[in-house]
């Protein structure tokens, strides 16, 4: 099995090496075509026009960039299932670093990602702090505690406010890698999500969501449930519930990327996976991101 796994990592980064000696030699040759064309008399206007060469060449290499990014995106999914899924336990400590944003605390497994949510929990915000994943992770399907934990059972709804003491003040940097088999079921629970509560000092970027069910009771994101922080560069492509119980303060405020966002700042990002609240007033105002320069291909039911 170990043997397979190898092989598997090892024909991913040949196709990567692939891809990017492929950009590089599709503009290398635009270049000389370019030239050519000059050199051969053709007007200035066919080469740097609207529709000249030069603007051509260029949606061929946005194309050929966007494939490529795709293509190592699907990768990057494929790695994370091969990773040896989590079983539930936590670790004593971080893989190493020191917290600072030139020697930050590690994670490369689930166990320390849980060690992280039990830390937050507990009321260790991390406010000022970096934390990098530096390999994907495969949680299992596992039950998982969001990281910053909301409140739970019935509230006023116009009263927004998030516990303090158990927010999420850090920067976590996923490096683009991959975090599969995530399984959060907290119907009682308002602010869900791989981030339950992120504070605005808080900063969470470059993490790919992959496979998985999310549910909570109200401000529930694929990455995010409630945030005033910063999200960017984060795709989403596990399922979003806000769970309606009958009460009034259930099964609103879900979002593909975050659940509630009372400020802050959502850029770069992209959700695939289906979003489900109660009624069409939530799913049409918090429904698909939240944010700006942002994708939605998933579906939205209440």
């Amino acid at each position: 099995m170990k043997l397979i796994k190898n092989c598997k990592k090892d024909y991913f980064e040949k196709e990567k090496i692939n891809l990017k000696q492929n950009g590089i030699t599709l503009v290398a040759l635009v270049v000389t075509i370019i030239v050519l064309l000059i050199l051969a008399g053709i007007s200035l206007s066919l080469v740097v026009g609207n529709n000249g060469v030069v603007k051509k060449a260029q949606q061929a290499i946005e194309e050929t960039e966007f494939a490529r990014k795709k293509e190592e995106e699907e990768f990057k999914r494929a790695e994370a299932t091969m990773m040896t899924p989590w079983n539930g336990s936590i670790a004593e400590s971080f893989a190493g670093g020191i917290g600072t944003q030139s020697d930050p605390y590690i994670v490369n497994n689930g166990e320390q990602l849980a060690y992280l949510a039990q830390q937050v929990n507990s009321g260790t915000s991390y406010e000022g702090q970096y934390i990098e994943i530096t390999q994907s992770i495969n949680l299992g399907n596992i039950k998982w505690t969001p990281i910053g934990v909301g409140s739970q059972g019935d509230r006023d709804e116009t009263v927004w406010n998030m516990p303090d003491e158990s927010n999420f003040r850090g920067i976590l940097n996923g490096n683009n890698n991959v975090i599969t088999g995530i399984n959060i079921e907290e119907p009682n629970m308002h602010g869900v999500g791989l981030i339950g509560v992120l504070s605005e000092e808080g900063v969470v970027e470059n993490i790919y969501m992959d496979q998985g069910k999310i549910l909570g009771r109200s401000c529930v994101g694929g990455i995010v449930g409630a945030s005033t922080g910063t999200v960017r560069n984060c795709i989403n492509y596990a399922e979003v519930i806000a769970e309606d119980n009958d009460s009034n303060d259930s099964g609103q405020f879900a979002g593909g990327i975050i659940g509630w966002m009372y400020a802050g700042l959502v850029e770069d990002c992209t959700n695939t996976a289906s979003v489900i609240t109660k009624d069409d007033l939530f799913k049409v105002s918090r429904g698909k991101i939240c944010g700006r320069n942002c994708w939605f291909y998933g579906t939205i039911s209440g």
